[in-house]
């Protein structure tokens, strides 16, 4: 069954989700508004407020209004915080499926925040984002095609098949053209550029060749994730192996292991919150 792309309907931004990510791509942000903006979403607020709460954060005291949490985080996490809102108000709330991936989704981002700290604290909330959106194509799949994807996704399980080949073999693209496609309608060319081809061995051997940080971490936190207590039911396509980029981004086995037991605490907190 082949599909298209304009087949699919894709996430919406509230408008005052859209008015927040255009007043944060701005030269110069206008902080007020702001958070008017975020304030006038009550979905968008309390997604802010978890985000300015979350265990990753270590705060002393519970955040609790909005022009706090936004000095808190900065803007970076600001959009983070603005696409989970944007994606959490799509998912229909019976689906362990959508749970799972969405779980996923921040699974990723959180190693790879820990480990963007380590090796380029300067992109870590670059890199948290990226975790957070890289498989929202799997989301807008699952959504869209309900019980075909159910079907798929409970295949590739059961036989341990990457689910992005299996999404090839049965739909013609996998989630990644999907997650580029939503890029492109969220503008987020950069996301776009990284993700559009992000399981294919070519590329994370391209990224490998030339260092690039945000693909070597991604694939990295993949590979963590998985030997974690936490891993999800269901694997994609990672070439690359730990000891190759362990190299290439000049981190120590005693600093992955610490990022592990990190990882460990701060997501019981996350999933007891």
């Amino acid at each position: 069954m082949a599909i298209s792309l304009s087949q699919l309907e894709i996430p919406k931004a509230t408008a005052q989700a859209a008015r927040a990510l255009q007043i944060i791509s701005a030269k110069e942000p206008d902080m007020q508004d702001l958070e008017e903006a975020i304030m006038q979403d009550p979905l968008l607020a309390s997604t802010m407020l978890r985000y300015a709460n979350s265990p990753l954060y270590h705060r002393s005291q519970e955040i609790t209004n909005i022009p706090t949490a936004l000095r808190l985080l900065g803007l970076n996490s600001v959009r983070s915080a603005i696409m989970m809102a944007t994606i959490r108000s799509t998912l229909p709330s019976d689906s362990d499926i959508a749970r799972q991936i969405f779980e996923h989704l921040h699974l990723i981002a959180l190693y790879g925040k820990l480990i963007a700290q380590q090796c380029c604290p300067q992109k870590s909330d670059d890199i948290e984002f990226l975790g957070l959106f890289h498989d929202i194509g799997m989301l807008v799949l699952c959504v869209n095609l309900d019980a075909d994807y159910k079907d798929l996704y409970e295949q590739a399980i059961a036989t341990g098949t990457n689910i992005d080949n299996i999404e090839k073999e049965r739909f013609g693209i996998s989630h990644d053209a999907v997650t580029a496609h939503v890029a492109h309608e969220f503008r987020l060319p950069a996301e776009q550029q990284l993700l559009a081809k992000f399981h294919l061995p070519e590329r994370q051997q391209q990224a490998l060749k030339n260092a690039e940080p945000e693909i070597c971490i991604l694939v990295l936190a993949h590979l963590l994730a998985s030997q974690s207590d936490n891993a999800s039911p269901f694997t994609e396509s990672i070439e690359l192996t730990q000891e190759e980029l362990l190299a290439v981004l000049q981190l120590s086995e005693e600093q992955i292991e610490n990022i592990q037991q990190q990882a460990e605490g701060v997501w019981q907190e996350y999933i007891a919150a």
